[in-house]
C-alpha cells in the first residue's frame, strides 16, 4: 500500500535534513572541494570556482602588463594605444586549458573599476576611465556581425553596465546645468548617497526640482553635449530614442532588444558606433574596450563569403567609418586566436584589408599580439594556493599549499602540461581520492602519483593543432574555466 502524500509531504515540510560530516572540514581544514568539478568558465554562476571570483593576479600579470602598455597607456611618449590585437594561445599551450576567459574576465573588471595602481601610472588620469566587456558568442547565435553586437548590447545590460553608464550620465548632466556653489553642496554628501540619487530616476528628479531645475532642461543640455561629442547625434533614430527615455540606456534598450533580425543587420552597428559611444564619451569616458573570448566560435561556423561579410563589417564600422568613435580611435578590439585560426584566417583577413590594421603574418603579428600559453610550477602553486585559501576554514597567513607536503603538486601539473584548467580539474580528483581514503594530511607526493594513475581524467580533445587547418575541429571548441 502506498503511503498517504499528505502525511508525507508534511513529514519532509516539518523535518530537518540530517547534518551530514564534512570530510574536507575534518581531515583538511576545508569547507568543501576548493577545485571546480568542471574546467568551465561561466559567469553568470554562483559558484565562485567557475564564475572568475577566484583569480590569482600574479598568474598572468605579465600578460596584463603587456595588454596595457599595448592597449591603455603606452611606455614610449606620443605613440597611440592599438586599436586591435590578439590574445594569441600558443602552440604548445594548445586550445584549451590555459586561463584564457579567466584571464579576459579579469582584464573586464579591472579596466572598469579602473583599477591599474599596481603600474606605474597615475591612477587618477582621465585616460584610465574606460568600458570594458568580455564577450563569449555562441556560434549558433552570433554567425553575422549584426548578431554579435546584439550580444554585446546583452552583455552590456546583463553586466549592469547601461545602468552604470546612466548613473554617469546623469552626473555628467549635474556638471552642465548646476552652478558651482550647487556642486560643491552636493560633492559634500556622502559618495554612497549621492550615487542612490544618480542611480535611481525618481530620486535624480527630485533632486533636479530641489536644485530648480527639470528633466527636460537635463535632456536638452545632454542633447547638446552628444552632438559636440558626434555631430548630428540627437537627430540620429538611436539618439532621438534615448532623449525620449530621459537619457536611460536601460530604458532603449528595453525598447530595442525585440527588434527583428532585419532591422538588426540594417541599424544595429549604427546603434553601437554612432548611438552608445557618443553618450559613453559624454558619460567621461575615454575608450570602449570589446574583448571577443572564443572567436574561432564565429568564424568556424561561417562560409567564406559570410568570413568576408563579418570581418569586412568589424573593418568598416571600428575602424573607417565616419564616425566620432572611429575618428577618435575610442574602440579597441581584442580577438582570440586558437594555434591553428589565424592560419585559416589569414586569407580572409587580407582579402578585407584588416592586415593593415593589426597584422597577422610573421613577424608584424608580434607587435599587436599577447601570448598566453601555460604556467610555471610557481606561478600554478600560487593558483593552487588561492583556490585553497578560498575554501579553508580559518584563513590563513601567506599562499599555503597544505594539505599537500611541498613537491606533491609537481606529478598534477606535469599530468596536466601545466595548463591551468587541467590542473584544477587534477587538483579536485586528487583531493577526492585522499578524503575517500580518510588520508590524514599531508597528501604527499606519492600518493598523488598514485591517484593521478588510479583515475586519470580524459585527455583533451583539443584539435587546433590539427595540421591540414580543417575547420571541423574548432566547430568541437568549448567555453572552460580556466579558458
Amino acid at each position: 500500500m502506498s503511503r498517504n502524500l499528505i502525511e508525507l509531504l508534511k513529514q519532509q515540510q516539518h523535518s530537518t535534513p540530517a547534518a551530514r560530516p564534512n570530510p574536507y572540514l575534518r581531515l583538511y581544514g576545508l569547507r568543501e572541494n576548493p577545485f571546480p568539478r568542471q574546467a568551465v568558465f561561466q559567469a553568470s554562476m554562483a559558484d565562485p570556482r567557475q564564475n572568475g571570483t577566484i583569480y590569482d593576479q600574479s598568474f598572468r600579470h605579465d600578460q596584463e602588463k603587456q595588454f596595457f602598455q599595448m592597449f591603455v597607456q603606452r611606455p614610449i611618449a606620443g605613440e597611440e594605444p592599438l586599436t586591435l590585437g590578439f590574445l594569441r594561445l600558443q602552440q604548445q599551450a594548445g586550445g584549451r586549458g590555459n586561463g584564457k576567459s579567466a584571464f579576459l574576465h579579469q582584464l573586464m573588471r579591472r579596466i572598469n573599476e579602473q583599477d591599474w595602481s599596481d603600474w606605474p601610472t597615475d591612477p587618477d588620469s582621465p585616460d584610465l576611465v574606460a568600458l570594458a566587456i568580455h564577450v563569449l558568442p555562441d556560434p549558433r547565435n552570433q554567425r553575422t556581425f549584426h548578431e554579435l553586437i546584439r550580444l554585446v548590447f546583452a552583455t552590456l545590460a546583463n553586466r549592469g553596465l547601461l545602468a552604470e553608464v546612466d548613473s554617469r550620465i546623469r552626473g555628467a548632466g549635474l556638471l552642465a546645468i548646476l552652478a558651482p556653489a550647487e556642486l560643491n553642496e552636493l560633492q559634500d554628501l556622502p559618495a554612497e548617497q549621492l550615487n542612490a540619487l544618480l542611480a535611481d530616476r525618481a530620486a535624480f528628479a527630485d533632486l533636479l526640482d530641489d536644485k530648480q531645475h527639470t528633466m527636460d532642461g537635463f535632456v536638452d543640455a545632454m542633447g547638446r553635449l552628444a552632438d559636440a561629442a558626434s555631430p548630428g547625434f540627437s537627430a540620429n533614430p538611436f539618439g532621438r530614442r534615448w532623449l525620449a527615455t530621459e537619457c536611460s540606456l536601460v530604458e532603449t534598450w528595453k525598447q530595442l532588444q525585440g527588434a527583428s533580425s532585419f532591422k538588426m543587420q540594417a541599424e544595429a552597428a549604427d546603434w553601437l558606433v554612432t548611438g552608445i559611444m557618443p553618450i559613453l564619451m559624454v558619460a567621461g569616458y575615454r575608450r570602449f574596450y570589446l574583448l571577443l573570448d572564443e572567436f574561432e566560435r564565429i568564424y568556424s561556423s561561417q562560409a567564406p563569403r559570410k568570413r568576408d561579410e563579418f570581418l569586412t563589417s568589424l573593418r568598416h564600422h571600428f575602424f573607417e567609418r565616419d564616425a566620432a568613435a572611429v575618428e577618435q580611435r575610442f574602440i579597441s578590439v581584442l580577438l582570440t586566436l586558437h594555434p591553428s585560426v589565424d592560419r585559416l584566417l589569414k586569407e580572409h583577413w587580407q582579402r578585407v584589408g584588416l592586415e593593415r590594421i593589426a597584422p597577422l603574418s610573421q613577424p608584424h603579428v608580434e607587435r599587436c599580439s599577447i601570448p598566453l600559453g601555460g604556467g610555471s610550477s610557481s606561478q600554478l602553486d600560487g593558483l593552487v594556493a588561492e583556490y585553497l585559501r578560498h575554501f579553508r576554514a580559518t584563513p590563513e597567513a601567506g599562499r599555503s599549499l597544505a594539505p599537500f607536503e611541498a613537491g606533491a603538486l609537481e606529478p598534477i601539473y606535469e599530468t596536466a602540461r601545466f595548463f591551468p584548467g587541467f590542473t584544477l580539474l587534477h587538483a579536485r580528483n586528487v583531493l577526492e581520492q585522499a578524503v575517500a581514503a580518510g588520508l590524514n594530511p599531508p597528501i604527499s607526493r606519492a600518493f598523488v602519483e598514485s591517484a593521478l594513475k588510479n583515475a586519470p581524467l580524459p585527455e583533451d580533445g583539443d584539435d587546433d593543432e590539427d595540421e591540414d587547418g580543417d575547420d571541423e575541429g574548432l566547430k568541437q571548441s568549448e567555453t572552460r574555466l580556466s579558458d
